[in-house]
């Protein structure tokens, strides 16, 4: 499954010319919002393309008692090579002493593309459970997403699966 939001930017923002991935100033200005909210199952990862480059990004896992994968790559988010585990598993269950839903962020990642898949068991969203839900939060920069390279390992980005 594949969620592609490349809508248009529209007033100022679309007025600047695109520029390359390592332009430092467009990571020093607040982000652009971008916001979504998304059913996630353990049988596909799903991909979220963003339209720009992420300045940050925080997940929220909203299903009790299910935990959610969070990936550079398909591979990792499937967990193909599981003696290499090269993905992070946001839990369904809040610590003690905390408010409200557990987060992954925000954290400072220049991406243009994230893989999520729930963890099985899948606990009971709204008495469903066949998924789980999950909010995103990122800001984006001026950069064109097309102007970052696809991550993966076979093309010398270690750590990724």
């Amino acid at each position: 499954m594949s969620i592609d939001n490349t809508t248009g930017r529209t007033g100022s923002m679309a007025q600047i010319p695109a520029i390359g991935a390592g332009f430092a100033p467009a990571f020093t200005l607040s982000g652009d919002i971008w916001l979504g909210m998304f059913n996630i199952t353990s049988s596909v990862a799903t991909q979220i393309n963003f339209p720009y480059l992420t300045r940050f990004v925080e997940i929220t896992n909203h299903t009790s008692q299910s935990a959610l994968r969070i990936a550079a790559t398909q591979n990792a988010a499937n967990n193909i090579n599981q003696s290499q585990d090269k993905h992070y598993v946001l839990s369904g269950s809040s610590g003690p002493g905390s408010n409200g839903p557990p987060k992954f962020g925000p954290f400072e990642l220049r991406m243009n593309t994230m893989w999520l898949q729930a963890e099985l068991p899948i606990g009971t969203p709204g008495g469903n459970g066949s998924f789980i839900r999950v909010g995103v939060l990122a800001g984006l920069t001026t950069i064109p997403a097309k102007m970052y390279p696809v991550i993966t390992s076979s093309s010398g980005f270690d750590g990724v699966g």
